[in-house]
């Protein structure tokens, strides 16, 4: 992709089957429709970062994100929309910004073991691997996949849903007043939940498999 890409029209559906290969600085969007790719999606030169824009945008599992292991340069992507789906466990050689869109944005993630930093303004960071950090900006439900998710959170004005989805996952909590109200989603699994000396609006759906219980 060497120009701009853009749709437009309600419930509309670019869809890429292959490989995209997108030039740095450039844009692949759709104004109100989705995005979906279902192979790789890396840049094919450094420079700015390449932009992607839509209301959902899904990354399949067979779609790798970021350049190969042995790639000279770290592909960099700027992903908008208001419902992002990550399915893809392949991440490598890659700087992303996630950024939500709307008042109700939400990201959600494969399985593998995935570390979750949110700050007490809503932003954070979201790390798989020694190669793949994205930042988070403007989502109110971060959804995990079926490995070991960790979130470390810094209370303050939040409002949002924190969703381990499956297997055991490990809330940590910290902080001291917060303005706004945070949803805990455990889910399956044995999941762990560490408070600090809280104070605001808290609530805590342990949920969690009857053989193996809730950690508090």
């Amino acid at each position: 992709v060497n120009d701009d890409i853009f749709t437009s029209g309600t419930n509309t559906k670019l869809v890429f089957e292959s490989d995209v290969s997108i030039a740095a600085g450039k844009t692949i969007g759709s104004t109100s429709g989705s995005i979906q790719f279902d192979r790789n999606i890396f840049q094919s030169s450094s420079g700015a970062f390449s932009n992607i824009i839509g209301e959902t945008i899904t990354f399949e599992t067979n779609a790798r994100l970021g350049g190969a292991a042995d790639s000279a340069f770290r592909s960099q992507l700027e992903v908008k929309a208001s419902t992002i789906n990550i399915k893809s466990n392949e991440i490598s050689q890659l700087d992303a910004n996630f950024i939500g869109v709307g008042s109700n944005a939400s990201i959600t993630l494969a399985g593998g073991d995935n570390t979750w930093t949110i700050n007490a303004d809503g932003s954070g960071l979201f790390k798989r691997n020694a190669n793949a950090t994205f930042s988070l900006e403007n989502f109110t439900t971060l959804t995990g996949g079926t490995g070991l998710d960790t979130f470390n959170v810094t209370s303050g004005a939040l409002t949002m849903t924190l969703n381990g989805g499956g297997w055991n996952d490990i809330f940590n909590i910290s902080g001291q007043a917060n303005t706004g109200e945070l949803n805990i989603v455990g889910g399956n699994g044995q999941d762990t939940f560490n408070f600090g000396q809280l104070t605001g609006s808290f609530v805590v759906n342990a949920g969690g498999d009857k053989s193996s219980g809730v950690k508090i």
